[in-house]
């Protein structure tokens, strides 16, 4: 699995193998999961989410991959970002 970074939006890309990763908030609380999983060449990816069967499935995933991590998702923004992306904000 490769995981492609930017050094800002719309910057600079970089690319790196990878087994697993953790996408985790300036506080340290995990966001999306994605990692190299099963006998054949699998992969298991999941994200926070505040529709609670989709939270629940990122909540095995992080057990699965042994990230002992619980995620609460109070909020969920659903403004367009230049990108299309979606923020999840930090619980206060």
């Amino acid at each position: 699995m490769i995981i492609e970074f930017f050094d800002r939006v719309g910057g600079r890309s970089f690319r790196i193998p990878v087994a697993q990763v953790v996408v985790r908030t300036d506080d340290n609380t995990p966001l999306a999961v994605a990692a190299e999983y099963g006998p054949r060449g699998g992969y298991l990816a999941a994200c926070a989410s505040d529709d609670p069967k989709a939270h629940r499935k990122f909540e095995q995933a992080l057990q699965r991959l042994r990230i002992n991590d619980h995620v609460f998702v109070d909020s969920y923004l659903d403004k367009p970002l230049p990108d299309g992306t979606k923020v999840w904000t930090p619980h206060e």
